[in-house]
């Protein structure tokens, strides 16, 4: 697809494109065109196969023969990864300032990836990345290298429930882990996204020492909440499990529903301890 073809996706999209293309060598189109050429692909790879007799190779063409179908679907993969990024990618995105590095190692963690729900999750990454350079760390690329769908899964289930403490010098982001979050979520789905870098569970109360006067922000979602403490006393607000720098990150892209509900009870559990609210 050349430039004049791209001018109805807009610049963005041809920056983006441009970038790709001139740094890993990615072609890509916008995926509503690329399916019209899916079955093209398929047939001239089915074609090839049936040109190459396995039996009748040595050893050494049987391994470029290998070594080539696996560069082609890491290619495809790409591509359509690509593909599904311009999608959604609003035209005041500035993909040209994406640093070249990370889009080597967003190459190499993503070439892998062949599930539709996994190839939507790294759309987003690099929409995302392509609207605010820096956004994601290559520590976080590495940790998705291995992602699998039923960890995109668990990341939805407990999106739900992530809010945000920000005070001047604390900081948190994780779970209310109290009896009626463990009946919606499995611990057994708790020791696994601790174990994939995920979450980093704490077994003890968490207390916050804040004094008279001094404000909180409590972040669920889209919704900002701020509170001013009217005690100075340190204030227990139970167990809680919180989510490692990469876990932010990735949660960030996941779309969990609004629990109306459970943001009440993070306020509230905060009023009931001498918060009151600040009217803007």
């Amino acid at each position: 697809m050349d430039n004049e073809q791209l001018k109805c996706w807009g610049q963005a999209a041809a920056n983006l494109t441009g970038m790709l293309k001139e740094c890993i060598g990615v072609v890509v189109e916008p995926a509503k065109i690329k399916r019209i050429h899916k079955v093209e692909m398929e047939i001239k790879e089915d074609n090839l196969n049936q040109a190459c007799k396995l039996e009748e190779m040595n050893i050494r063409e049987r391994a470029r023969l290998r070594a080539l179908e696996t560069e082609l679907r890491r290619q495809a993969n790409l591509e359509d990864i690509g593909a599904r990024t311009l999608d959604i990618l609003p035209e005041t995105a500035t993909p040209e300032y994406i640093d070249v590095n990370w889009i080597d190692t967003f190459a190499s963690c993503a070439e892998d990836v062949g599930e539709d729900e996994l190839k939507n999750l790294w759309a987003n990454i690099l929409c995302n990345e392509s609207q605010s350079p820096g956004k994601y760390s290559k520590r976080t690329l590495n940790s998705l290298k291995n992602f699998e769908v039923k960890d995109c899964k668990m990341c939805e289930d407990i999106a739900p429930y992530v809010f945000e403490i920000l005070e001047k010098t604390e900081y948190f982001c994780g779970i209310l882990w109290d009896e009626e979050i463990k009946k919606r979520i499995p611990y057994r789905m708790i020791s696994h996204l601790e174990s994939i870098g995920i979450l980093v569970k704490s077994d003890f109360g968490v207390t916050y020492s804040t004094y008279s006067g001094e404000n909180i922000i409590l972040k669920y979602q889209n919704y900002t909440n701020k509170l001013v403490n009217n005690t100075d006393s340190d204030i227990d607000i139970g167990e809680l499990i919180g989510l490692t720098e990469t876990g932010k990150q990735i949660i960030s892209i996941i779309n969990g529903f609004h629990d109306d509900e459970y943001k009440n009870k993070i306020i509230n559990l905060f009023k009931d301890r001498g918060f009151t609210e600040i009217d803007e």
